[in-house]
């Protein structure tokens, strides 16, 4: 008896198995790149953006861009949002989220990267982050005076700020060891006697270190507002005194607030519609341009960067209405680029990589958005303008970062953070 049951069921289950099933959907034979594709061993996905190859795309949470940096494995962006902001690290490789920080600061307005330390600071507050994990590692309020400026400049082995007493009376030049953040020494003292009754200030600190003597100089400006005045000073760490300084430097009192930029033991001063180049070591100057008054058709210098040519030879600097290149030697000018679309961009990132300029716009809120650019600096030649749709909000926005060893750059687009490939003609 038992083993006729068994018999009939095997009967049913072979039945049941003959039977058509049409809860399944057909192989997909148009598309092999569909999840019920005939042959998804063919499957070649489409992974270019604006004709350029990409490695990944990863979505970020909307805002603006204030700083983008990269390390051996990972970018670390700064995202002002409409609330607050944050900081986050994704993966080179995947561009994966690795982690995310905030606090109740609401932004922070200057950031660097050292080695495995992230520090950041809004007003008298500095803060550092582990940059495996986001973690805090400090957080800490300046307490010698009250902060002018919420810029700070990473140079060499310290974090250097200013600070003001509360009277406007004197102003200070601070810094501390990166891995201390807490303790503060003053390195600069100027006070409103010294620059004529102006309110003392200091700003745009980088370094140089003189390959004679090894004296380490420190180059920044007196940039005041009441009244107006802006002075360019070389002080020698070493020997703790002035080096030399030009006061009064700018006819219109403006300068370009970016940190002074530093090439070959030369100086490049960013005024309202002169360059000035000067050599550090004497503070003789070497050369200057003229292009006449900047509201009467000449060059407006106090917005934009400057980067160089692998050689240092070729200096591309973005003035208010177009793009120049000049000999960084003597100052002659190689070209000069000022077509519709960079007129309309008054300030961007510029990155230089194999002799080509990288750059988009610098995208303070997405009205601020615009193309993506490469410009061969030798002679101006525009190589591509990379742009989706200029009549709506959504573009590229934030620097350019490059990763020679993976030959990739990377950048944004609205809230994508993306990998491009780069080009074999750019390698």
């Amino acid at each position: 008896m038992k083993s006729w049951s068994h018999l009939f069921i095997l009967f049913c289950l072979w039945a049941s198995c003959t039977e058509p099933i049409d809860d399944i959907p057909p192989c997909n034979e148009a598309n092999p790149c569909a999840e019920n594709a005939c042959q998804p061993e063919n499957c070649v996905e489409d992974t270019t953006f604006v004709g350029l190859d990409t490695l990944w795309k990863t979505d970020m949470e909307g805002g603006n861009i204030k700083h983008l940096f990269i390390d051996d494995d990972n970018i670390y962006a700064n995202v002002l949002t409409n609330n607050s902001f944050y900081i986050a690290s994704y993966s080179r490789n995947t561009g994966e989220l690795n982690w995310r920080y905030s606090n109740d600061l609401g932004s922070v307005s200057s950031m660097v990267l050292d080695n495995r330390k992230i520090i950041c600071q809004r007003w008298n507050t500095i803060i550092s982050l582990n940059t495996e994990t986001g973690d805090e590692i400090s957080n800490h309020s300046i307490d010698i005076a009250r902060s002018s400026s919420t810029y700070g400049y990473l140079l060499e082995d310290y974090y250097y700020t200013c600070m003001r007493k509360s009277d406007e009376s004197e102003e200070y030049l601070l810094r501390s060891h990166v891995d201390d953040l807490v303790t503060w020494e003053i390195v600069y003292t100027v006070n409103r006697n010294d620059v004529n009754g102006s309110r003392p200030n200091v700003e745009s600190t980088n370094h140089w270190e003189n390959p004679l003597t090894q004296d380490e100089i420190l180059l920044f400006q007196h940039r005041m507002s009441f009244p107006a005045r802006i002075d360019l000073v070389a002080f020698n760490l070493t020997a703790d005194s002035i080096l030399w300084w030009h006061k009064d430097i700018d006819e219109n009192a403006n300068s370009n607030i970016r940190q002074i930029t530093i090439s070959q033991g030369r100086a490049y001063f960013q005024g309202t519609s002169k360059l000035r180049c000067f050599d550090i070591a004497s503070g003789d100057l070497i050369w200057e341009t003229n292009y006449g008054p900047w509201n009467q058709g000449g060059k407006f210098f106090a917005a934009g960067s400057i980067v160089f040519t692998a050689s240092e030879e070729i200096m591309v600097i973005k003035y208010g209405s177009g793009l120049l290149a000049l000999n960084a030697q003597t100052g002659e000018e190689l070209w000069d680029k000022n077509d519709d679309d960079i007129h309309n961009t008054t300030n961007f990132w510029m990155t230089m990589y194999n002799d080509i300029v990288f750059f988009t716009h610098v995208g303070n809120g997405l009205s601020y958005s615009g193309p993506l650019w490469a410009i061969r600096a030798s002679d101006g030649e525009e190589i591509w303008m990379k742009s989706t749709d200029f009549t709506t909000t959504g573009d590229f926005n934030g620097p350019v970062l490059i990763d020679e060893e993976r030959l990739l750059f990377y950048t944004r687009h609205e809230g994508n953070l993306i990998a491009f490939r780069m080009p074999e003609d750019m390698y």
